[in-house]
C-alpha cells in the first residue's frame, strides 16, 4: 500500500525501496482501527515488512497452520 510513496525513478526503472516497511506502518494504523488485537497486528505486520523474503521460502507447517487459521477468522 505504501509504493505510492516511496516511489521513484532509478535507471529508467520505477524502484520501491521501503516500500515492505512503509506499508506494514500504514496498515498496523488500519489494523488498530479496525480492532484487532495486538497478536494479530503483530503477525500480520511482520508478513508485511517481509513478504518478499518469502517469495523462495516454504514455512513450516505449524507458521503456514497458525496463519491459515488466522486468516480464516
Amino acid at each position: 500500500i505504501a509504493k505510492p510513496q516511496v516511489a521513484f525513478e532509478k535507471n529508467g526503472r520505477l524502484v520501491f525501496y521501503g516500500h515492505a516497511h512503509k506499508s506494514a506502518d500504514m496498515a498496523e494504523g488500519l489494523l488498530i482501527n479496525l480492532g484487532f488485537d495486538t497478536e494479530e497486528i503483530s503477525l500480520i505486520c511482520f508478513f508485511i515488512k517481509h513478504h518478499d523474503d518469502f517469495i523462495s521460502y516454504e514455512l513450516p507447517d505449524e507458521v503456514r497452520i497458525r496463519t491459515t487459521i488466522l486468516l480464516l477468522k
